[in-house]
């Protein structure tokens, strides 16, 4: 109701809105605010389940789980410069890095998922870690490049402070729905597990003779273990499937050649 209230005061009420809601009639502005809501979805969305996973199933350390973060943050800096050389010198559409970005981004979230394992190591994820960085540099600068450039005077700054917030809404919408997928997967693989935990198990059998009174609790912690790694695989699955099926979203935007070429574009 409190976000309702601000899109009608903000349309009808104020004479001097703080975030002006009727650039959102062009098409491309609307368009590049969804795409910015999931670039921010699915980037702060791994940020916030990445080192949880690391972490906590893995058990690696702090600094462990920050170094594999970074490989994806020196993709995006190693690339970027050249994103902006295929904008400004080259000329190259937008919409092609864009489209081209998403579909990295999606690839690398599926890949991440397929590698999600509990006997994952360091290195197991730097693959689909670099690729996305890839992806995520040929998002940011491309899109703000798309938007900008088909908006004159006053409306520029409209429409950049409305992409911004656009990609913080995507990341805090990420973290509220991957918290609670990530409880109610977690949940749904326990069960289907334990379905198969029965005395008539060979292996169930093995870990109760060797164990004794332990074993039953070492089942658990395994069962545990292995439920909550589904469920963060299940997360990266959803990752991206979002990227993938947003992606089209970019053929909504109609590019025109910015005036001055583009120095820096990249969102906070």
């Amino acid at each position: 109701m409190a976000l309702v209230g601000f899109v009608v005061w903000e349309l009808f009420g104020a004479k001097r809105p703080i975030v002006d809601l009727r650039i959102l009639g062009r098409r491309t502005v609307w368009a590049g605010c969804l795409l910015a809501m999931t670039i921010g979805f699915t980037l702060y969305g791994s940020i916030v389940i990445t080192p949880q996973f690391n972490q906590g199933i893995l058990n690696f350390t702090a600094t462990m789980s920050g170094e594999s973060i970074l490989i994806r943050a020196l993709a995006i800096l190693g690339c970027t410069p050249l994103v902006l050389v295929f904008l400004n010198r080259l000329k190259l559409n937008p919409r092609i890095l864009l489209g081209i970005g998403f579909i990295l981004v999606a690839i690398a979230n599926c890949l991440q998922a397929q590698v999600t394992t509990s006997q994952s190591d360091f290195w197991t994820f730097w693959i689909p870690l670099a690729l996305g960085g890839v992806g995520f540099s040929q998002l940011l600068a491309p899109l703000s490049v798309a938007v900008l450039s088909t908006v004159r005077g006053i409306d520029t700054a409209k429409a950049s402070s409305l992409l911004s917030l656009s990609q913080q809404l995507g990341g805090s919408l990420s973290t509220a729905v991957l918290v609670t997928m990530l409880d109610r997967r977690a949940a749904f693989h326990q069960s289907m597990l334990a379905a198969g935990i029965t005395h008539a198990n060979s292996s169930v059998q093995r870990i109760l003779l060797s164990a004794g009174p332990e074993g039953l609790q070492r089942i658990y912690a395994v069962v545990v273990r292995e439920a909550n790694t589904l469920a963060f695989a299940d997360a990266f699955w959803m990752l991206g499937l979002v990227a993938f099926l947003l992606a089209p979203l970019v053929l909504l935007i109609r590019t025109q050649r910015a005036a001055e070429p583009v120095t820096l574009a990249v969102a906070e």
